[in-house]
């Protein structure tokens, strides 16, 4: 509509100044004064056809109407366009600004706190340290008055050439070696001839009549089993080297214990008789560690009734042998100064 409109107002413009400027008879040599006449196609003649001109005005009115509204309508859409991205972009901007102002709020608050936090641990860790720092020092001043005290007593010592102390306890001796494998038996030697038949010898002279045989008396205190008198004292404890000498007092020795049939009497004689939870017999390493001896006569164990895992020598201490009652009288070995109860023997 608004297209159309312009077409006819410039018309009527056109046709006017087109009529005012005609002459009054047909032979006028005027020139025409017509806007934009320099673009019409038709000759500059007075005597112009008006439906030509009128169709080519139309034409150039429309061409310049289309491009003067196209860019109206573009003037105005473009106008619309940075208005309305304009304000997008105000909205967003002040959105962008509360948003960083509300983050930069939460972060200033954040740190704030974990300052606040930080400085009250920094505050608990130096009280803390102050006071281990104190009882470091308290302990130190302790120390080195112990120490001074020690050195005191150290010089002391070596002025009055204090006597050396006692022996240590006797180290650990390596078990005995296996026993090595028996070597060939060698070949038997030839048969030797028969010598010469000696002649017979003369009669020898008597001899003299040897002594009766004395029966085995057994004291009172002392019990017979075979060829043997015991003697069992309960009540009695003391330390193997001790009992090993009250038993020479009495006429006698720490027990030897020769066959299962012997280990078997004492064993069965105790149990009815104590309940002691050991009793010493003669068997000891004193000498060389688990080369165990009889006191009696130095000679080896060819008879043993020990317990299971023993000898052990538990903490490098244990040097003679009892009969222990937790092991139902098994034979241990035990360290030799703790008192218990004993056998004496006598042939």
């Amino acid at each position: 509509m608004l297209r159309v409109s312009a077409i006819v107002l410039f018309t009527l413009f056109i046709i006017e100044n087109v009529c005012s400027n005609t002459c009054g008879h047909d032979n006028c040599e005027t020139a025409i004064d017509i806007p934009l006449i320099t673009k019409l196609n038709a000759p500059l003649k007075a005597e112009l056809d008006i439906s030509s001109l009128t169709l080519q005005l139309k034409e150039l009115v429309a061409k310049h109407v289309n491009q003067s509204v196209s860019k109206a309508v573009n003037d105005f859409v473009e106008n619309i366009l940075d208005k309305t991205v304009q304000t997008a972009v105000d909205i967003l901007q002040t959105s962008n600004d509360n948003t960083l102002s509300a983050f930069r709020q939460k972060i200033e608050d954040d740190v704030e706190v974990k300052i606040k936090k930080n400085h009250d641990l920094l505050m608990k860790k130096q009280s803390i340290s102050a006071t281990e720092i104190h009882s470091l020092t308290i302990l130190g001043n302790t120390l080195d008055g112990e120490m001074a005290k020690l050195k005191s007593e150290v010089q002391t010592a070596i002025e009055k050439d204090v006597e050396v102390g006692e022996k240590g306890l006797k180290g650990d001796s390596g078990r005995p070696g296996l026993d090595g494998a028996n070597g060939r038996r060698g070949e038997p030697g030839l048969k030797g001839a028969h010598g010469i038949k000696g002649e017979k010898g003369g009669q020898g002279e008597k001899g003299s009549r040897g002594e009766s045989v004395k029966p085995l008396d057994c004291s009172h205190g002392w019990v017979k089993f075979m060829h043997s008198c015991y003697y069992f004292e309960f009540s009695n404890k003391k330390t193997w080297s001790a009992a090993k000498d009250d038993c020479r007092r009495k006429g006698g020795f720490l027990v030897k214990v020769d066959d299962a049939v012997e280990n078997w009497f004492l064993k069965s004689f105790v149990k009815s008789n104590t309940n002691s939870p050991a009793v010493w017999i003669g068997a000891n390493d004193i000498n060389r560690e688990y080369n165990f001896v009889w006191d009696l006569d130095n000679s080896g164990l060819t008879y043993t009734a020990w317990s299971r895992g023993e000898p052990n020598n538990k903490y490098n201490s244990e040097d003679c042998v009892q009969m222990r009652r937790s092991v139902d009288y098994a034979w241990n070995d035990f360290t030799c100064s703790k008192a218990e109860s004993f056998i004496c023997e006598k042939l």
